[in-house]
């Protein structure tokens, strides 16, 4: 991904905030998630592969503007991937695991359902930093991907993440329950080459705790 898009991401995600009106009850939480992950690659060298589970665990901290509109920031450790990875050139990486440290922003809009009971949706953009890079060709031990089939693995990652959520409120201890499901398209590249994506899907639990004002 460019330096222009990137900036171009930055802005979008910043006039979503700015276009969302305050209001008296705004009010700071923080909380963590975690779930597993369902990712594949694809791209102009990838001819075919198999997805693989991973996983997500991080935490995270929300200011609501009203009882409708929130901003998310998130720390997450995400594990992606993809196995039996056929590339144009013939070859087959038996398995390739990536490990990111993710910071996504997301713009939250929650309907309330009952009176306990809210449903969520959510959109943002997430900065991806990658700590591990490991690949496996047929039965050799695992090789860091440094110089591997698809070039050198790339330090940053963008993409897009998308979900909605269910949430169970509990007014007596300050804290909601939620069951969260994303979708996370790879906008950027992993490799230096360019011509592979990493997206993924998380069912992810997720516990809030409301602060005071």
């Amino acid at each position: 991904m460019t330096l222009g898009r990137a900036w171009l991401v930055v802005g979008l995600c910043a006039a979503l905030v700015a276009a969302v009106p305050r209001a008296s009850s705004a009010q700071w939480a923080i909380g963590a998630s975690v779930g597993p992950t369902y990712s594949w690659m694809d791209g102009f060298a990838i001819e075919d592969q198999d997805p693989v589970w991973g996983y997500l665990a991080g935490a995270f901290f929300v200011y609501r503007f009203d009882r409708r509109w929130a901003v998310r920031v998130e720390g997450n450790v995400v594990n992606k991937g993809a196995a039996n990875v056929l590339l144009e050139s013939g070859v087959t990486m038996t398995s390739v695991s990536l490990t990111y440290l993710e910071v996504p922003m997301v713009l939250n809009l929650v309907m309330r359902l009952g009176r306990k009971v809210d449903l969520g949706v959510y959109g943002g953009a997430t900065l991806g930093f990658t700590v591990t890079c490991f690949y496996n060709l047929g039965t050799a031990e695992s090789s860091k991907c440094d110089r591997s089939p698809l070039s050198d693995v790339n330090t940053v990652v963008w993409s897009l993440p998308v979900g909605a959520e269910f949430r169970w409120n509990l007014p007596s201890v300050n804290s909601s329950l939620i069951l969260d499901g994303r979708f996370m398209y790879g906008l950027g590249f992993p490799f230096e080459t360019a011509t592979a994506r990493n997206h993924a899907v998380a069912v992810l639990a997720r516990w809030t705790y409301y602060l005071l004002k």
